[in-house]
């Protein structure tokens, strides 16, 4: 498919317009506006400057790029991961020892949760350095263009690449300033090719965005027509036990002992042995009822009795109590 994409991008720079049949995408999400486990086993990684393929879990093929994708699907979230120890390449891979999906608060599957909230976490704040040990990073999943099959690829994107310094006048961009160029043109991420180029200028493994082109309406039905939709959306997750839950309507809050554990990891000390509670002394007796003394005769001369409330006054008392509900609604 790799010539025939070729001759059917359309120059992203030389449109002015949508094309028509992109028009139906138009209410989809878009990449702009989600500015946080391997289902698939397919990803590209970024490492040491160089892209590296992983299909079922082996290294397939390695290049410094550039390569021309589809986005067919991006995570909401800016998720966190974070791992205890240093990095050693020749370890084994394992998952996170922490992590969170949504980037606000840590998993119920994380093993060895850090705190009860991600803006609270002591691995969220800076080092001398400037560094944090908890990373962010956001969950796209791409194919290549010359890919026939359509193959489904995670790549997780990480906060340089995310939102670090990018080259705009030569249509160098980090993700989150690409989803706006796409934002403004109207088009969503699956129509355009993308192509994905390593900055050999940093110092760290970071990649920019560049749109290509439209893909032609041809190419786009072929693509859409053999792209698994299913397997998107699982291999968003960034672990497939919460997706499954999600899917088949199943818990979503922490469980019991989920939270137990966030709050003896989290707390420095033992929590305090809670204060014996006091019984409540037993209420006295009621006093006895005094009869009321006789009423006395009354006076001759009756009291005038107080003029009832006009129905003007009786509606104002009642728009003013109305009125301080809906202000304390408010505010």
């Amino acid at each position: 498919m790799s010539d025939t994409v070729n001759q059917a991008v359309i120059p992203f720079d030389q449109a002015d317009n949508v094309p028509a049949y992109m028009q139906e995408l138009m209410g989809q999400p878009s990449l702009a506006d989600t500015f946080g486990a391997t289902v698939t086993g397919n990803r590209i990684t970024l490492r040491n400057g160089r892209f590296r393929m992983i299909v079922g879990g082996q290294e397939v093929e390695e290049s410094t790029g550039p390569l021309d994708v589809i986005i067919h699907g991006f995570s909401p979230y800016a998720s966190r991961q974070y791992y205890e120890g240093a990095y050693n390449p020749q370890d084994k891979p394992t998952g996170p020892d922490c992590f969170s999906e949504d980037g606000e608060t840590p998993s119920k599957y994380a093993t060895k949760v850090q705190a009860q909230m991600c803006q609270m976490c002591p691995q969220n704040t800076k080092d001398m350095n400037g560094r944090k040990a908890c990373k962010s990073f956001k969950r796209i999943v791409v194919s290549l263009v010359s890919d026939r099959d359509v193959t489904l690829y995670q790549l997780d994107v990480a906060s340089m690449s995310m939102w670090g310094d990018d080259n705009q006048a030569q249509s160098l961009y980090n993700l989150r300033n690409y989803g706006q160029v796409l934002h403004r043109r109207g088009v969503p991420a699956q129509a355009v090719v993308t192509r994905l180029s390593v900055d050999s200028g940093a110092s760290v493994s970071k990649m920019f965005f560049t749109p290509v082109g439209y893909l032609d309406e041809r190419v786009y039905n072929f693509v859409q027509q053999n792209v698994d939709k299913p397997l998107i959306e699982e291999s968003l997750a960034t672990d497939i036990r919460a997706f499954n839950e999600r899917k088949t309507g199943g818990a979503q809050q922490v469980t019991q002992a989920t939270q137990a554990q966030i709050e003896q990891t989290t707390q420095a000390a033992p929590a305090p042995e809670p204060a014996p509670v006091q019984q409540a002394a037993p209420a006295p007796e009621p006093a006895p009822v005094q009869q009321a003394a006789p009423a006395p005769e009354p006076a001759p001369v009756a009291q005038p009795a107080e003029p009832a409330a006009s129905p003007a006054t009786a509606e104002s008392s009642a728009d003013v109590g109305s009125l301080d509900d809906l202000l304390g609604s408010l505010t």
